[in-house]
Parts: structure tokens; C-alpha cells; sequence
């Protein structure tokens, strides 16, 4: 059975479901809420049916925080611009992407760009 080891971390359930509410970034509340839940009594399985996540993905973030505790599940960017930034400077974006869509014709694939069976074998 899957177990929270917060007494080796001196923690309690109350301090990992603080983190799940109060925490800034949804992914690092995400990852504390799964925890308190498996303190609780929930198994990884019923919470990666909740939160769509893998049930290993679940069982993971658990294994993490017992060897490493609990700043390990804090969720970091690790490259890559950030979607705020992606917004700010890219604000027409959305609206050039419906402007394209609208006005795109509306085209079949030619004969030679479907792909059946034989033609698939050939490559």
C-alpha cells in the first residue's frame, strides 16, 4: 500500500492540504491535493481517475516527497517562455489565427495524398 511518510518530514496532513489550497502554481496544489487525498485514504488509482493524471504520475509525486520531501513537488519551469509572456507579446495571435481559419478555403486532398493501404505497403 502506498504511504505519505510526513512524520519523516515532521509535517502533518493539514500542512500538505494548506499547501494544495494556498500554493501559487495549480500544478504544485495539484501534486500537495494528491497527497493529502492518499493520507486520507484515497488509493493513487482513484486519484488518477479524478484528475486525469496517470496512476504512476500519482505514485511518483508520492515517492518524491518521501525521499525528498515536500520543496521537491514544487513546480518549476524548466525552459521555454512562459504562457504570460506568450499572451503579452502575442495578444493579435488569436484573433489573426480565427481570421485565417475563417477565410481558409475549404480543400480536398488530392488523390495522390490519400494514403490507402497499398500505397502505404509501397514506402
Amino acid at each position: 500500500m502506498l504511504k505519505v511518510s510526513i512524520d519523516k518530514w515532521n509535517q502533518s496532513a493539514e500542512i500538505l492540504r494548506e499547501l494544495a489550497l494556498h500554493h501559487e502554481h495549480p500544478r504544485t496544489r495539484e501534486r500537495f491535493l494528491a497527497l493529502y487525498e492518499i493520507t486520507t485514504g484515497k488509493t493513487a488509482t482513484q486519484i488518477s481517475r479524478e484528475t486525469g493524471r496517470n496512476h504512476q504520475t500519482v505514485i511518483g509525486w508520492v515517492h518524491k516527497y518521501n525521499q525528498e520531501g515536500h520543496e521537491s513537488l514544487f513546480y518549476q519551469n524548466t525552459g521555454g517562455k512562459s504562457v504570460h509572456s506568450l499572451q503579452k507579446n502575442y495578444r493579435w495571435l488569436g484573433y489573426v489565427n480565427q481570421q485565417m481559419v475563417a477565410t481558409a478555403p475549404k480543400s480536398q486532398p488530392r488523390r495522390d495524398e490519400v494514403f490507402t493501404p497499398p500505397s502505404v505497403a509501397r514506402f
